[in-house]
C-alpha cells in the first residue's frame, strides 16, 4: 500500500481543485489499478449518484462507490462485527479501496471523491473500521498505516467541489452529511496523530497542520500532540513503545568518536522479552548515502527487573555527524519511536514559559533561511512513500513550529517607553531619506514566537554563559547601555545577566522583517546593503534612532524595527575612528570575544554600535512598527 502521493505538496491540504473533471489520460492511468482490484470494481450494479461534484466524470464516481461497497461488504464478511480483528484480516478486506484511491491521487487527480453519496459511504466503510480495529494497533506499522491511509485520502476531499452542505443525504441516525465529515475528522484524528507521533516528529507536525485545516486545533489531542513535540524540540529524551512501555534517556554524552546514551526503561514488558531488549538498540544519523547506523559497541546494565531497565550503551560515530544529527532507538526496529539526542545541559533550550504556546503552528521553512534543519527531517523525504523517494532530488523543506502574537495596549506603551528612553536626535551619513525625527510613534507590534530559532539562541546563550563564568578578566559590561531599565521587571522582560544579554535594535523593512523573524539573521548577507564597518555581522543599536536610519516605508506609512536579545558575553570595546575590520571579527570568531563594540559617538559624535558575528548570539523578539514624527506633531 502507498503511503505517500507524488503529486502532492509534503505537508499542505490537498491542492484546490480546478472545476474541469479528471481528463481521460487521468482515467487511463488509473486503469491499471482497476485490472489489480477488478473482482473490487463493478459500476453497474452501483445506482448513479445524484448530488454531484463540480469536477463529476460518470466511469469514475461508478467505479469509486463499488469500490466502497465492495470492501465494506467484505469487511463484514471476513472479520464480523463484535470481535477485534488483526491488522492483517481488515488489511485484506480494504487494501483494494487504499490502492484505488492512491491510484487516482498519483494519476493526478486534486479531488477524487466524486460526489456527496461517496463521503457518504466513506464515512460507513470509517464506522466499519472502527468497530475492528484495535486502538493499540495505531503504534504499529501495519495499522499506523491504515488509520494514516484512511484520514490522507479523506484530505483530498475538496469541500468546494462536493455538495457536502448542499446536498440532503442523511444517514439511518439523522445525521446529515457535513455531520457526518465533522465526526470523521473528530473520531480519526486522534487516533492518527497518535499514529503520526509514533512514526516521526516530521510526521506528527504534518498531521497538525491538517488538524488545524479540519477545525480542530483546541483539541486534547491536537494540544497533547503539540505539547509533546515542543517538548522534544526542548532536548527530551523518550523512546515510546505504548502507554505503558517507555525508555527514557537521561543523559547523553559525546566524547572524540564516543556517544554514551544512559538510559532507565520502564513497563510491563508486554509482549516477547526481545521487543525490550537494550543490545538490539542503535543509534543512527543521515548521511551522503542515506539513513546510517551503529549498533552498541559496549552496554552495562546496572538492575533488570520485571517492571524497569537501568543502564548505559555506548556506540562509535564519526565526529563528522554533527550533534543534531544524532538519534537513538531502544530496542529492535519498529518497536519504540527514535529520539533525537540532546548533549546540552536541560536546561539549555527551554522556551519561555510567557509564550502563548497553543497558538504554535507548523509551517515550512527553505533550507537557507539561517536555521539549523536536520537532514532527516527534510519533509520530501520523510513523508513521501517508499517508491517514491528515487525522485526526492536535493530539494529540502523542513517543518518549524512559529507564530505571532499580537501585542496589546499595555505592551505597546512599554516599548513606547523604551524608543522614548533610546531616542537621540542625531544625523548621520547612513540616513538617506530625509531630516531626523522628532519621535518615532508605535503603531502596532507582535512578539514573534520561532521554536528553532530560540532554541538555537537559548543553547548559545547558555554557552555564552557557561564561558563568562570561567572569567578570563575581560570586559563584560556595556556602560550606560541606553536600553537598560526600560521595561517593567516583569518575566517576559527578563534578561541573563550571567550571559550579558540585552534588548538592542535592528532596523529593516516589513518585507525583510518576515524573513527574520521566521528565519534568522543571515550573517553572509549581513550589512550588504549599509556597509560594513566592523565586518560582516548583525549590527544591533542602543540607540532606536540609528536604527531607525536603515528602515522603510510601507503602503500604510509605517517603518518596522526588531526588537532583539542579544547574548553579548565578553565585550571587544572599539574608539577608532578606522578600526581594522580583520582583527576585530576574528577577535570574536576565533578569538575570546563574543560582540565588538563601535563607539561612533565617542569617535564621531553619532552614535554606538553592537556587532555579533554569530546570528544564533540573537534572538528577534518583538517587530515594531511605528511612523515618524516631526516637529509640532511629536506631542
Amino acid at each position: 500500500m502507498g503511503c505517500g502521493c507524488g503529486t502532492m505538496k509534503v505537508g499542505e491540504p490537498a491542492p484546490g481543485s480546478s472545476e474541469v473533471g479528471p481528463t481521460l489520460l487521468a482515467i487511463q492511468r488509473i486503469a491499471q489499478e482497476k485490472e489489480r482490484v477488478a473482482p473490487e470494481i463493478n459500476p453497474s450494479g452501483v445506482s448513479e449518484p445524484v448530488w454531484k461534484s463540480r469536477n463529476y466524470n460518470q466511469q469514475m464516481a461508478l467505479a469509486n462507490l463499488s469500490v466502497l461497497e465492495k470492501c465494506i461488504a467484505r469487511l463484514e464478511e471476513t472479520c464480523p462485527e463484535g470481535g477485534r480483528w488483526g491488522i492483517q484480516e481488515i488489511l485484506e478486506a480494504v487494501d483494494p479501496m487504499f490502492q484505488w484511491y492512491y491510484g487516482a491521487i498519483n494519476a493526478g487527480i486534486d479531488s477524487p471523491f466524486m460526489s456527496a453519496e461517496e463521503v457518504l459511504r466513506y464515512y460507513n466503510l470509517t464506522q466499519a473500521l472502527f468497530l475492528r480495529w484495535c486502538a493499540s494497533t495505531f503504534e504499529t506499522i501495519g495499522g499506523s498505516s491504515q488509520i494514516h491511509a484512511l484520514c490522507e485520502i479523506f484530505e483530498y476531499l475538496d469541500e468546494k467541489m462536493v455538495p457536502i452542505d448542499a446536498c440532503d443525504i442523511t444517514n439511518d441516525d439523522g445525521k446529515n452529511l457535513r455531520t457526518m465529515v465533522n465526526e470523521f475528522h473528530g473520531a480519526t484524528f486522534p487516533c492518527w496523530i497518535k499514529a503520526r507521533m509514533w512514526k516521526s516528529d516530521v510526521a506528527a507536525k504534518a498531521c497538525l497542520v491538517v488538524g488545524k485545516k479540519w477545525g480542530l486545533e483546541k483539541t486534547n489531542a491536537y494540544q497533547a500532540a503539540l505539547a509533546s513535540l515542543l517538548r522534544n524540540a526542548e532536548g527530551h529524551m523518550n523512546c515510546r513503545y505504548d502507554d505503558n512501555n517507555n525508555c527514557c534517556i537521561t543523559k547523553a554524552t559525546r566524547a572524540g568518536y564516543v556517544v554514551r546514551i544512559d538510559f532507565q526503561y520502564s513497563g510491563n514488558k508486554s509482549g516477547p522479552a526481545h521487543e525490550h531488549d537494550p543490545r538490539t538498540s542503535v543509534i543512527g544519523w543521515d548521511g551522503d548515502n542515506g539513513t546510517e547506523n551503529a549498533n552498541p559497541s559496549n552496554l552495562q546494565v546496572l538492575e533488570n527487573t520485571n517492571t524497569g531497565i537501568l543502564g548505559w550503551i555506548e556506540f562509535q560515530v564519526s565526529n563528522r555527524v554533527p550533534d543534531c544529527e544524532l538519534w537513538f532507538r531502544f530496542s529492535g526496529e519498529c518497536l519504540y519511536t527514535s529520539t533525537y539526542l540532546n548533549f546540552d545541559h536541560p536546561d539549555a533550550k527551554l522556551l519561555p514559559n510567557y509564550w502563548d504556546k497553543a497558538n504554535l503552528f507548523p509551517q515550512l521553512v527553505n533550507m537557507g533561511t539561517g536555521l539549523t534543519l536536520r537532514k532527516s527531517e527534510n519533509v520530501y523525504k520523510a513523508l513521501m512513500g517508499k517508491e517514491h523517494q528515487s525522485e526526492i532530488t536535493n530539494e529540502y523543506m523542513g517543518y518549524n513550529m512559529f507564530c505571532n502574537k499580537d501585542l496589546q495596549q499595555c505592551e505597546l506603551a512599554e516599548f513606547q517607553e523604551l524608543f522614548d528612553k533610546s531616542f537621540r536626535k542625531k544625523f548621520t551619513r547612513d540616513r538617506k531619506d530625509g531630516g531626523v525625527p522628532d519621535r518615532l510613534c508605535i503603531t502596532r507590534g507582535q512578539r514573534c514566537q520561532n521554536v528553532q530559532n530560540w532554541i538555537e539562541y537559548s543553547r548559545m546563550r547558555w554557552q555564552v554563559k557557561e564561558e563568562l563564568a570561567a572569567d578570563k578578566g575581560l570586559l563584560r559590561a556595556i556602560d550606560d547601555l541606553k536600553t537598560t531599565g526600560a521595561f517593567p521587571d516583569e518575566d517576559r522582560y527578563c534578561l541573563d545577566s550571567d550571559a550579558h544579554e540585552e534588548f538592542l535594535f535592528h532596523g529593516t523593512n516589513d518585507e525583510a522583517a518576515v524573513g527574520i523573524t521566521r528565519g534568522d539573521f543571515l550573517v553572509n548577507l549581513a550589512g550588504s546593503n549599509a556597509g560594513t564597518l566592523y565586518g560582516k555581522g548583525v549590527y544591533l543599536a542602543e540607540s532606536v534612532s540609528k536604527s531607525d536610519e536603515y528602515t522603510k516605508e510601507n503602503a500604510r506609512g509605517e517603518r518596522c524595527i526588531l526588537v532583539c536579545r542579544a547574548a553579548l558575553g565578553y565585550v571587544n570595546y572599539n574608539d577608532e575612528v578606522a578600526p581594522n575590520v580583520n582583527t576585530l571579527v576574528k577577535s570574536c570568531t576565533e578569538g575570546p570575544y563574543h560582540c565588538v563594540v563601535g563607539d561612533r559617538e565617542k569617535c564621531r559624535g553619532t552614535y554606538r554600535e553592537i556587532i555579533v558575528y554569530n546570528n544564533t548570539q540573537v534572538y528577534p523578539e518583538y517587530v515594531i512598527w511605528y511612523k515618524r514624527v516631526y516637529n509640532a506633531e511629536s506631542s
